[in-house]
């Protein structure tokens, strides 16, 4: 079995695309919850959703992001050492609201002006941070809006096999560490698909800023219909969205 020091964290590069990507079909995306119930539910066809979330997560604004991580693990050739070559996990990030964000990209663009269920998906991640229908909102300053300076967490995978080992832990971890060193970072936002991320952010400090019913959210075209099929929600029963607050020290020098 491996452990913590098998394994290499680093910044994503172009390189890890392919690898990434992988990742993101054969493994994220299969397990993701909001994924299965827009599919399950037939807001948006499945291979339509697996471009979009990869074309998104792949995008250079996100791999180059300062907190978009990559866990490597040893290879041996032969029995020889050979190198951490093998992606088994990663973190995706990106500067929300910023010049050549994601969001911004013609392509990205393209992709959800073509589809109705891509349109009502954005929607849902609108209402999920500016309160809409159906979603539940922490009503302090803070929370309220997206905030100047403010990083998103994307998408946080594991290889199955490589599990259970502390990897999402660490992955977290070290991209709040270099969140905090960013001098124009203020806050990191992450939506949480399931029990187990929102899990892993309320034990690294993140607040709730907001939240969505998977079984009682609409859209205010819906006609009072649950936007997702309430048969397919299981455990997973809402999508959080939670906010880390940077503290930024006073570098004033008393005189």
């Amino acid at each position: 079995m491996s452990t913590l020091d098998d394994f290499i964290i680093r910044r994503s590069t172009l390189e890890d695309v392919p690898a990434i990507s992988k990742l993101l079909e054969e493994v994220a995306l299969p397990g993701d919850p909001e994924f299965r119930l827009m599919v399950g539910s037939g807001i948006v066809p499945q291979q339509e959703m697996i471009d979009f979330v990869v074309a998104t997560h792949t995008h250079s604004s996100v791999i180059l992001h300062p907190c978009s991580l990559v866990a490597t693990i040893r290879s041996f050739d032969n029995g020889c050492h050979s190198g951490y070559n093998k992606v088994v996990a990663f973190r995706m990030s990106c500067a929300a609201h910023h010049p050549g964000h994601v969001d911004e990209d013609s392509t990205i663009q393209s992709m959800i002006e073509k589809s109705s269920g891509l349109q009502r998906r954005a929607r849902m991640f609108k209402d999920i941070e500016s309160g809409g229908m159906d979603v539940v909102m922490d009503t302090t300053p803070s929370s309220s809006g997206s905030q100047e300076g403010s990083i998103d967490f994307l998408q946080l995978t594991v290889d199955p096999n490589y599990r259970r080992q502390g990897l999402a832990k660490k992955l977290v971890q070290e991209a709040i560490v270099i969140a905090k060193s960013l001098p124009e970072s203020r806050c990191i936002n992450v939506c949480a698909a399931s029990r187990y991320t929102s899990r892993i952010f309320q034990d690294q400090g993140f607040q709730k800023v907001s939240q969505i019913s998977y079984r009682t959210y609409q859209q205010d075209d819906d006609d009072g219909k649950p936007f997702f099929n309430a048969d397919l929600v299981d455990e997973h029963e809402s999508m959080e969205l939670y906010r880390l607050n940077i503290e930024k020290e006073n570098t004033l020098k008393p005189r």
